[in-house]
């Protein structure tokens, strides 16, 4: 279930979801648990042009509904016991434009998994943080073209991490299609 609101300063949503996750392992051994989880997210109006835009996630048993399936939805316990894993999201990014053609956006995002490690095992995701900033240029209006530099940091469940700082450009054109 969702529900938005628009105001005169932005944006805002709520949104929840509920989900059965099932179990069976073929021979009869099945079990059930419930997945839960809420969000709330918007869009703040900053002067004329400028935004701040943020969501935050929060449930257990949500898998593939939250950071494109960092964590998985469930653990199997050794008698078939389904136990669902926790995760918590955020993200906050701030746009700012300099001109008519020249805009910027800052943002940050981080993601806990609640795994029981003795389910698990401790090779799998146990939280992240990145961090970017941008440069777009629109000399045009059909066109973009940027520059991105993030900084991102990932976090397994025994303790082991990484990080990496990305350097990225981009290109896009409008071509005007609109479908019916």
């Amino acid at each position: 279930a969702r529900y938005n609101l628009a105001v005169d300063w932005g944006t805002l949503g709520l949104a929840a979801i509920g989900r059965q996750l099932h179990y069976e392992n073929g021979t009869g051994n099945c079990d059930r648990e419930f997945g839960f989880g809420g969000s709330i997210g918007g869009k703040f109006e900053v002067g004329k042009r400028d935004d701040l835009r943020f969501q935050a996630t929060a449930g257990r048993g949500l898998g593939r509904y939250v950071a494109l399936n960092y964590t998985n939805d469930a653990a199997v316990d050794a008698d078939g016991k389904l136990d669902a894993i926790g995760q918590f999201a955020a993200f906050a990014s701030y746009r700012h434009f300099w001109n008519e053609t020249l805009r910027s956006s800052v943002n940050t995002s981080f993601f806990i998994g609640d795994n029981n490690a003795d389910l698990t095992g401790g090779e799998v995701n146990k939280e992240a943080q990145s961090y970017s900033i941008n440069l777009l240029f629109s000399p045009v209006s059909v066109l973009t073209v940027g520059a991105e530099l993030t900084h991102a940091r990932r976090v397994i469940e025994d303790g082991t991490d990484g990080s990496f700082q990305r350097l990225q450009f981009s290109a896009r054109y409008d071509f005007g299609w609109t479908p019916d």
